[in-house]
């Protein structure tokens, strides 16, 4: 990354300062680039002792990395440069304040953006820096000493209003961030606290919104970050656009008014194109999002808005066409038993199956306990004892009872018609919709009789089941019979013989 150094012009010019550092010693490269991939390539390639006057801003120049070692040294200097990244002076550029405006910088500290504000302005103007912290409030008082322009508030931002900053037309909104984007902090792969950028997001939402609605002379808003995560950057654009219909997004590139590559997201159609991005690897600065916001005019309001108050109204259109022209709580409670109801009889109908095996099962174990007791008795030994006779009509008698078990209730056709009645009866708060919510009645109905034609459908197959079931049971209890038939026989002939 090179050296960034910004002229401070309330001291000293252009030419000035560029006389003064050959006079140290330092080779300016005279060249002008039409393409800004060409300046690029040249700033790679500097040599220890040159020096090149930035491709967009006349006063910011750009020395190679080993410079650092002497602008540390260069304390002679420091009124008349400023030792600031290029990607940080973008979003003073863009907000562009002409002389005698009256500016808020909502969170001023260091102060470095403030004092390139005052340079734009020629000191000439009101800029209100306000910084909520006493130690970085101080720092702000440091920067802010040689420039009557400004006016350091210690104070929270968010209780900042026209009465502590009466008349701001220019707002800098440059919130605390993640700093993702700053190249010491820049790690390949790394993991970001999700839970963090959510609670650092929730902040810069509230102050973008509340400077966009405390300052009623307000004309335009810069919103930047030195982050490169979208939940610092384009979700925040999104959600104050989405609820603040009186300012747009303007196009931040065509604002520059020279080539710049990087853009915001597409993932954000109609709003990541019109915002910047700097990035490390692309443009050799540290990582910065800049977006633009103008006031709209009257009876004017931004797209996002509109497609956002759009949908609600469609959201709400459905819902009162779902509960009938009265929306509230009493038909949602309604609503609520009809489904239960539904839900009821969906659940006998499930229950019928287990019933008919539960049923059958005790049929086929009975007969099957007979069986193995009478394969003992034949086995035994001991000589037969009289055993009481078991009623042969027994698995007839459990078929009757399983039938009758199995037999589901019908549903009343009274309480059908009761149902329906009811909802025909429902009053239609709206004439426009009448036509609609005959439509979703006769769905309804539709439904219905469906379900009915299903349950019916359902109860049949249980019968068929309970038949086949029967039938496998029949066999094995004849087979019972004759084996109680020849034991009889059996008896009868020993009985003889004896």
């Amino acid at each position: 990354e090179p050296r960034y150094v910004r002229i401070n012009t309330n001291v000293l010019a252009q030419p000035g300062a560029i006389r003064l550092l050959q006079e140290e010693g330092w080779v300016l490269v005279d060249e002008e680039f039409e393409k800004y991939a060409d300046f690029l390539e040249r700033v790679k390639n500097l040599g220890d002792s040159e020096f090149i006057v930035d491709f967009h801003f006349k006063e910011m120049l750009v020395f190679p990395n080993s410079a650092k070692n002497y602008w540390a040294r260069a304390a002679e200097l420091k009124q008349k440069f400023v030792l600031q990244n290029k990607a940080c002076i973008i979003p003073t550029y863009l907000l562009n304040p002409p002389k005698k405006s009256v500016v808020l910088d909502m969170c001023a500290a260091p102060g470095l953006k403030t004092t390139h504000l005052a340079n734009l302005m020629k000191n000439k103007g009101r800029i209100y820096a306000v910084e909520r912290d006493p130690n970085r409030y101080k720092l702000l008082c440091d920067y802010a000493a040689d420039f009557g322009v400004i006016k350091a508030i210690n104070d929270d931002c968010m209780l900042i209003g026209e009465e502590q900053a009466p008349g701001v037309e220019y707002i800098l909104l440059d919130p605390s961030c993640s700093g993702s984007g700053m190249v010491s902090r820049l790690k390949l792969n790394e993991e970001y606290d999700k839970q963090r950028l959510y609670k650092l997001g929730g902040l810069q939402y509230k102050l973008l919104c509340h400077a966009m609605n405390a300052f009623p002379a307000a004309k335009r808003i810069v919103y930047s970050t030195c982050s490169i995560f979208p939940e610092e950057n384009e979700d925040i654009v999104q959600g104050a656009l989405k609820h603040n219909g009186h300012f747009k997004l303007v196009d931040a590139k065509e604002r520059l008014d020279k080539e710049w590559h990087n853009v915001g997201s597409p993932d954000y159609p109609g709003i990541g194109e019109k915002c910047l991005y700097a990035r490390s690897e692309c443009d050799l600065t540290i990582g910065m999002f800049v977006a633009v916001f103008e006031r709209c005019e009257e009876e004017e309001y931004n797209e996002v808005y509109l497609a956002h108050e759009k949908q609600k109204e469609s959201y709400e259109k459905l819902s009162k066409m779902g509960h009938g022209g009265d929306f509230g709580r009493g038909k949602q409670d309604k609503g609520k038993k009809w489904k239960q109801s539904q839900s009821n009889n969906d659940q006998e109908l499930q229950e019928l199956p287990e019933v008919v095996n539960i049923a059958s099962s005790e049929v086929v174990d009975n007969v099957a306990s007979e069986v193995a007791t009478e394969v003992i008795t034949d086995n035994s030994e001991d000589p037969p004892k009289k055993k009481k006779k078991k009623s042969k009509d027994k698995p007839a008698a459990i078929e009757e009872e399983l039938v009758e078990v199995v037999q589901p209730e019908q549903p009343s056709e009274l309480e059908n018609g009761e149902h329906i009645s009811k909802k025909k009866k429902k009053k239609k708060s709206k004439e426009v919709a009448a036509e609609e919510i005959e439509e979703i009645q006769q769905d309804v109905d539709d439904s219905a009789e469906t379900k009915k034609k299903k349950k019916k459908r359902k109860h049949n197959d249980a019968e068929q089941e309970i038949d086949q079931q029967a039938d496998e049971v029949e066999p094995i209890v004849e087979e019972v019979s004759e084996k109680k038939k020849k034991k009889k026989k059996m008896k009868e002939q020993e009985c003889v013989d004896e």
